[in-house]
This record gives structure tokens, C-alpha cells and sequence, in this order.
């Protein structure tokens, strides 16, 4: 056998063994395609290798860098969208693994709003931590600092069109919610300097 058929063979086998498979059953591919990126907590992760209609649905098959590494979890789910169409996998919280061979559900509004109002409680009770301390000020930056994070993460995550407007407006409350804090602690939100 010459290098060149050695080289073709530990090719292939190198894509073979870095590699792993998942699929997910979506309503729309909302223009996913061969080759489309697949993200998981806003990295990429892989690529889409086929997008086909069964049984009613799109059925999507990526290839993923490691199904170990994403850890995906019984309430794993995915969602396509973006421009440039993506595949978004959410990779779940529950304590249990996601069973081997499962295809990844859609995520529904009610998937993301879990997450959200996890995430939500852990804000608030930073904040109530930090209102215990002597520095008003700091505390009102920070809780405005992280509300607009927070906003900011949940409307780039929300790839659909409607879970996109609803990113905004809740940006745009936590926004308002740390500005607010800001003006009760006797800090002028704009400049940042304490009010007589």
C-alpha cells in the first residue's frame, strides 16, 4: 500500500474517532442545511450533516465534537434559527443523562423560561446579599450589570422570532430594575454619582 492510501486511511479514521452523532426532531429547520453550525452554551460544537422531513417533523443529524464534553441531560433540547441558521442545543440541568440514542426534542418557551427564572432567583439573591453590605452604590452597578447581562443572554439564546422580541423587553425591564436600584440607593443612574 503506497502514503497515499495510509494517509486516506488514518484520515478517515481520524474523523471517525473524533467525532459522535446526535440528532434532534425539530418542527421547522428554519433554513438549516448541510454544514449549518451547531452551538451549545454559545460555542460551537459541530456541524449539521443532514436535514430531512420524517414522520411530519425535520429530523436533524450533526456530528458534535464530543457528546461527553456537551454532558447532555434528560431535559436537553434544540432549537434552529439565526442568520445564519444554527442548530442551538440546550444541554439540560436534571440529574439524569440523557439516554444514548435519543434525539434531542424542540425547546419550547417553557424550556427557556425555566432556565431564565433559574437564573432570575440566583440575581436575586445576590442582590439581597449585597444590600446586607455598607456599599449601596457598588451594589446597585452590579445588579444593573448583571440584569442587563442576563436580558442580553436570554434574547441572544431565544433564536426564534418571537423568543427574540420577548428577550428584549425583558432586557429592557432589567434594565429598568437596575437603574431603579441604582436611584433607591441613592445613586444617579446616568452618572453614576451618589444623590444628595
Amino acid at each position: 500500500m503506497g502514503t497515499r492510501a495510509w494517509t486516506t486511511i488514518l484520515l478517515l479514521f481520524t474523523a471517525c474517532t473524533f467525532s459522535d452523532t446526535l440528532e434532534a426532531d425539530l418542527p421547522s429547520g428554519r433554513g438549516l442545511e448541510e454544514g449549518s453550525p451547531v452551538e451549545a452554551l454559545g460555542v460551537r460544537v459541530g456541524s449539521v450533516q443532514e436535514v430531512k422531513l420524517t414522520g411530519g417533523q425535520v429530523r436533524v443529524r450533526a456530528e458534535v465534537d464530543s457528546l461527553e464534553d456537551l454532558d447532555l441531560r434528560a431535559d436537553a433540547c434544540a432549537l434552529a434559527g439565526g442568520d445564519p441558521a444554527k442548530l442551538v442545543i440546550a444541554t439540560g440541568g436534571s440529574a439524569t443523562p440523557l439516554p444514548e440514542g435519543n434525539a434531542l426534542p424542540p425547546c419550547s418557551l417553557t424550556d427557556l423560561a425555566g432556565g431564565l427564572g433559574t437564573a432570575a432567583g440566583e440575581l436575586l439573591q445576590g442582590l439581597g446579599e449585597a444590600l446586607t453590605g455598607e456599599n449601596m452604590r457598588e451594589a446597585g452597578e452590579v445588579m444593573g450589570m448583571a440584569a442587563r447581562q442576563l436580558g442580553e443572554g436570554f434574547s441572544e439564546g431565544a433564536t426564534g422570532g418571537d423568543l427574540r422580541g420577548t428577550g428584549r423587553s425583558l432586557g429592557m425591564a432589567a434594565r429598568e430594575l437596575g437603574e431603579g436600584l441604582a436611584e433607591g440607593a441613592g445613586v444617579d443612574p446616568a452618572t453614576g454619582q451618589s444623590t444628595p
